[in-house]
């Protein structure tokens, strides 16, 4: 260890310059030395002129990823069985899940009625458009002859603006037709076939776990499956909406030693239209350009972003540098002295810059620097680049051996028998309990209840249809009688008033009329394809709500799955409110390692390892998927083109987040058996310096420079002296922990700036202390 003694002889030699800055030597002119800032700690020294690169540079981490692949069906689908697990290996086209053909087929049903409807009523409205404009065209033709121009001009733009619609109800009946069409025939599909298969081979790395009803909409995955031979890397915390790649000229990593160029993996361009327009925007994707090149699934990578910049250069600080009127200059050591010399500067970043002529390689310049050297050290030096891992340690986990499937209730009332209790294995169908509610026979009378109300309503607008033709029939006589202005009656018809009682009638109006009675026709032809729809729905709605109802306003509520019976506390009597939880069903699935996610991301092929705490024994592993995110979660968005259509998929969960394992070779959780400490890494650099993180310091971003984020720096030892080096870095710790196992050290890991071989003041270690 040593403790200022290399500040002392640096401080005596910084003296002795102080002392001769204001000499002159022959034929050499030497400059003062520049004002400082009266830091409060402030250090001025000589640095080497150095070769290296300068420019706008942007480190961002890239998580090395199985390409996941999501199966999903493309309408709304009830579900009848999933028949995969996370960590199954399936084929391409291997069926993985299978829908409720009586749910397709009442689907496709409905959906089929709702068309019929659409047409039935477009054919209705085009001549019902068709009669309006012919109409107008009477009423201007009138107007014209009686010689009213304004009238008949504004008529005219009505003929156009009506005209304008009917182009528009157009397109929208198409648009509407091509949807319906395209529903029914995904639910024709699904009928003839009623199977979702893999859509590429690969390890399942998703379930969708159906804890509230079995409905699958097309945003929704059922599985998804990864591939591990087609890897790429997926930038942290970035999506395509951040547009990061554009604000840069050239991307690449590190990898022994070597920069290996990187590019976009571009999603296509109506894809990014897509991710757009739904505001969902997915993962920012990189890949190597050269297809060789990779790294190991799981590991995390440093991707260099740059811009403007030039590559093995001389540089200089740019705490080194001052301008006057004749340009750019520096202090440069000779001897005892320093002599101003002006230089010729290219490109600049926020602590460095170019330099085209005027210095060179291994020449010493004068800076200053608010940062106090270190009062005492310990000589570090610099090893070859290594990967690292930032391990996590947990005791936390569970044994997955079921899928627990959630009720809740679907009536408001009270609890008049329980069929089940905890512990219960029950199968499909079976009667759980039964609830007595106002709902039972008050739902089934309200039904009733709209239906007669809709009867009756159907009963008034026969008679309102009936007497509006009457009156149409009076006004149309009234017209045809010689002279004669009809009377008012709230159609379009001309209206006398005693203001306006010599004004004379359209010429066409009889004619006007019988258009107006023929319109009249249509709408209540359009009512009644309303009227016969919406009573078939409701009488349907009604025959299904009798389904498990007695009559009495008993509701008995049946198991959609076999399983066992969990979590069921309520009593004969007790109380139920709408969409409360009622009990839950664990029904078997595949044992698995589970772990607990947290807000953490953690990549699938990310290795992990299960040490027996008693005996020490480990399992090594991977993390091969997750249960998925919560809904809502604006995050981890799949993007898959079907055809030509673009699909924006999540992979979705009622439950807090888990991380399942898939345990290497004959190893089983079954071999679990004791307490277990799981470790994996949370980071993973591939390539990078690690050094104490006491060697390590942090400097505030000046107001004048570009970026507000702050810069790390080491003291570098050269020739004796201690020169401030700037660096790329990160601060890690080598062991986080939420339990109680295995507290690490922190580590700074550098990616850019300093060199195997270098020699860093570090800390001075405790014993030394």
């Amino acid at each position: 260890m040593r403790i200022g003694q290399k500040l002392k002889r640096q401080l005596g030699f910084l003296m002795s310059v102080l002392c001769a800055v204001s000499l002159v030597a022959c034929g050499t002119k030497y400059a003062d030395a520049p004002a400082l800032l009266e830091p409060v700690s402030g250090t001025e020294s000589y640095r080497e002129v150095s070769v290296g690169d300068v420019g706008d540079l942007k480190i961002a981490y890239g998580s090395i990823v199985p390409t996941e692949h999501a199966v999903f069906w493309t309408t709304q689908v009830s579900v009848a069985e999933v028949l995969v697990d996370v960590g199954d290996y399936v084929e391409a086209g291997q069926v993985v899940a299978t829908a409720d053909l009586e749910a397709a087929q009442k689907a496709k049903q409905d959906l089929e009625e709702a068309r019929s409807l659409l047409v039935q009523k477009r054919e209705l409205e085009v001549q019902k458009q068709q009669l309006t404009i012919q109409k107008l065209n009477l009423k201007q033709a009138g107007e014209n002859q009686l010689g009213d121009s304004d009238s008949a001009a504004k008529t005219g733009k009505e003929i156009e603006t009506e005209q304008e619609n009917a182009n528009y109800d157009e397109l929208l009946y198409k648009h509407q037709l091509a949807d319906y069409d395209d529903q029914i025939q995904k639910q024709q599909e699904i009928i003839e076939d009623g199977t979702l298969k893999a859509t590429a081979s690969g390890y399942v790395s998703y379930v969708r776990q159906f804890t509230y009803g079995n409905q699958v909409t097309s945003s929704m995955n059922v599985i998804t499956i990864a591939d591990y031979e087609d890897t790429y890397i997926q930038i942290q915390n970035t999506t395509i909406k951040d547009k990061l790649l554009e604000k840069y000229d050239r991307y690449y990593t590190i990898q022994d030693g070597a920069k290996i160029s990187l590019r976009e993996y571009a999603y296509t361009t109506q894809e990014r239209l897509t991710a757009e327009n739904q505001q969902k925007y997915p993962a920012l994707r990189m890949q190597y350009e050269d297809a060789q090149k990779s790294a190991p699934v799981g590991s995390v990578i440093a991707v260099y972003l740059v811009r403007d910049r030039v590559e093995d250069v001389l540089y200089v600080g740019n705490d080194s540098i001052y301008e006057d009127d004749q340009g750019s200059f520096v202090y440069v050591k000779n001897g005892e002295q320093r002599e101003q010399r002006y230089i010729e500067t290219g490109v600049s970043d926020t602590v460095n810059t170019e330099v085209i002529s005027g210095l060179s390689e291994g020449e010493k310049v004068y800076y200053t620097s608010e940062a106090a050297w270190p009062d005492a050290y310990e000589e570090y030096t610099v090893s070859a680049p290594t990967n690292y891992d930032s391990m996590f340690y947990t005791n936390r986990y569970a044994i997955a051996d079921t899928m627990r499937i959630n009720y809740t209730s679907p009536y408001e009332g009270t609890i008049q028998e329980i069929c089940v209790s905890n512990g219960d294995y029950v199968q499909k169908g079976d009667v759980l309990l039964k609830v007595r509610t106002n709902e039972g026979s008050a739902k089934l009378a309200e039904m009733r209840s709209g239906i007669e109300d809709m009867k009756e309503n159907r009963t008034k607008a026969v008679q309102a249809h009936e007497n509006t033709l009457q009156s149409l029939q009076q006004e149309k006589q009234a017209a045809l009688t010689a002279g004669q202005t009809p009377l008012a009656t709230g159609t379009d018809a001309q209206k006398a008033t005693d203001g306006d009682a010599e004004e004379q009638a359209n010429p066409n109006l009889s004619s006007m009329l019988d258009v107006d009675i023929q319109i009249e026709n249509l709408d209540f032809q359009i009512q009644t394809l309303d009227y016969t729809y919406q009573l078939k729905q409701s009488e349907e709605a009604y025959t299904e709500a009798s389904c498990n109802n007695d009559g009495t306003g008993v509701m008995s509520i049946c198991a959609e799955q076999e399983g066992e019976v969990l979590d069921f506390w309520g009593d004969t009597g007790g109380k139920l409110e709408l969409d409360s939880d009622i009990l839950a069903i664990d029904t078997p699935v595949k044992e698995k390692l589970a772990l607990y996610g947290g807000n953490s991301k953690v990549a699938n092929g990310t290795p992990v390892s299960v040490q027996d705490e008693e005996s020490g024994k480990t399992i090594q592993g991977i993390i091969c998927g997750s249960n998925g995110i919560t809904e809502g979660t604006k995050e981890e968005y799949y993007v898959t083109t079907v055809g030509d259509r673009v699909y924006i998929t999540q992979s979705l969960t009622d439950d807090s987040r888990m991380y399942y394992v898939k345990l290497d070779g004959n190893a089983s959780v079954e071999d679990m058996t004791g307490s277990q400490i799981i470790s994996y890494p949370l980071i993973s650099y591939s390539d990078v310096y690690t050094i104490p993180a006491d060697a390590l310091y942090t400097e505030k971003a000046n107001s004048g420079k570009e970026t507000s984020g702050d810069f790390y720096y080491v003291w570098k030892i050269v020739d004796g002296n201690i020169e401030k080096q700037y660096v790329d870095a990160a601060i890690c710790n080598s062991a986080q922990d939420t339990s109680k196992y295995k507290k690490g050290d922190v580590v700074a890991c550098i990616f850019n700036g300093i060199s195997e071989g270098d020699i860093l003041a570090g800390p001075v270690s405790e014993e030394e202390e």
